[in-house]
């Protein structure tokens, strides 16, 4: 995958093959940075923090950690950290 960068206030999608890594920065300090991801094969399937929080027993990610969707299936693998553990999924 190629280098994306989205201006402030703005969104962007993209679809990232099975198995393959992809990295989120903020480039200009600690901004915020809402992400959401879905199922692409089927979008009823979502991304869900909460089912995350249970799983994981904490609003903030770390490394190694699935997120899970609303069905409770691992979506994506939390695997390297750049922001010193500075995450939330409220």
């Amino acid at each position: 995958m190629g280098k994306t960068i989205i201006p402030a206030s703005e969104g962007y999608a993209t679809r990232v093959p099975k198995g393959a890594c992809f990295r989120i920065t903020t480039p200009k300090g600690a901004q915020a940075a809402d992400f959401f991801a879905y199922n692409a094969k089927t979008i009823s399937e979502w991304l869900s923090p909460m089912n995350t929080w249970v799983l994981n027993r904490s609003v903030k990610p770390r490394q190694g950690q699935d997120l899970i969707s609303r069905f409770r299936r691992p979506m994506l693998t939390f695997i390297e950290d750049g922001a010193a553990g500075v995450h939330d999924m409220m």
